[in-house]
């Protein structure tokens, strides 16, 4: 992140403290060794949001977030955190540092934030684009807090976002477009959820200095996922600008008092096929059984 953007923060957080009658401050904090010479099993470090690797044999977690309520209707939220660990190329390292407004309606985030942790059991955290191998991405983020009804029996609720990849990279400064749509249908106790993730990597300067399309015009053919017009790459022009990802999601979940139980399907494209289906039946099948009132038996 640029220096103004630092700088806002700093003036955010600043402002926070002068509240303190109405902030709340929380954190957590974390410290690991491993005595071993081979690598780290794989669920050691999977979905720890780039602390650990397999090569990590000690590290240092930190994060603290301050919570400012307007009222019951308006929240801020900035949050910081950091890694210091081997194994790494860069051993220290920021984790999240974010600006994070909430109302009833929707959320905006501003900066680096973790993926928030939703199944621990699952690779994929209910998103097999995005999952929580990596460290937090800076950009910004627009999301409904809850699906929005439009009758008794349909809901729906969406994300629109837009990031910078932050570590070292062959392409430097490369964007990521992201938009979610899904609808809802049925009561929370027995719903069918229909969804659609989209990713797309655009922009960038390549190690030959050559300057990815990056306007708003660039844009606007990434969100429409349309080809190319004014470049010279017949790919692009052909296809699509930028590399797009694409996921189907199928979800049917059913609320009881004793257990929530979920059985899903994430379907994964990045070509026409992908999106028609073809390669039905690949992809991610689960599923999920949490107890409620059980003292042995967590999910």
């Amino acid at each position: 992140m640029n220096t103004h953007f630092k700088f806002a923060f700093f003036l955010l957080f600043s402002s926070l403290l002068f509240a303190q009658e109405s902030i709340e401050i929380t954190g957590d904090s974390e410290a690991v060794t491993f005595l071993s010479s081979e690598e780290l099993p794989f669920w050691f470090y999977t979905n720890r949001n780039g602390f650990l690797d397999e090569n990590t044999s000690v590290g240092v977690s930190a994060f603290a977030k301050a919570n400012y309520d307007f009222n019951e209707a308006h929240n801020l939220e900035i949050g910081l955190g950091g890694f210091l660990r081997n194994g790494f190329e860069n051993s220290f390292q920021r984790s999240d540092l974010y600006f994070e407004y909430e109302n009833k309606w929707i959320a905006l985030t501003l900066g680096a934030k973790k993926v928030e942790e939703k199944n621990r059991l699952s690779t994929i955290n209910e998103n097999i684009l995005f999952t929580g191998n990596v460290r937090p991405i800076p950009g910004v983020l627009l999301r409904t807090i809850e699906p929005i009804k439009i009758t008794r029996q349909f809901a729906i609720d969406g994300a629109l976002g837009h990031y910078r990849l932050n570590d070292e990279r062959d392409v430097e400064n490369t964007n990521i477009h992201y938009k979610s749509i899904q609808l809802y249908i049925g009561p929370e106790s027995n719903r069918l959820r229909l969804g659609l993730k989209h990713y797309v990597q655009w922009g960038g300067v390549t190690e030959d200095g050559i300057e990815l399309p990056n306007d708003f015009k660039a844009f606007t053919e990434v969100f429409l996922g349309s080809g190319a017009t004014g470049i010279d790459n017949p790919n692009e022009n052909i296809n699509a600008l930028g590399n797009h990802l694409g996921s189907y999601q199928i979800e049917y979940a059913i609320k009881r008092a004793t257990y929530n139980l979920n059985v899903y399907h994430h379907t994964l494209f990045d070509d026409r096929s992908g999106r028609e289906l073809n390669n039905f039946p690949d992809g991610v099948w689960g599923i999920h059984i949490k107890t409620k009132k059980s003292k042995w038996l967590e999910s």
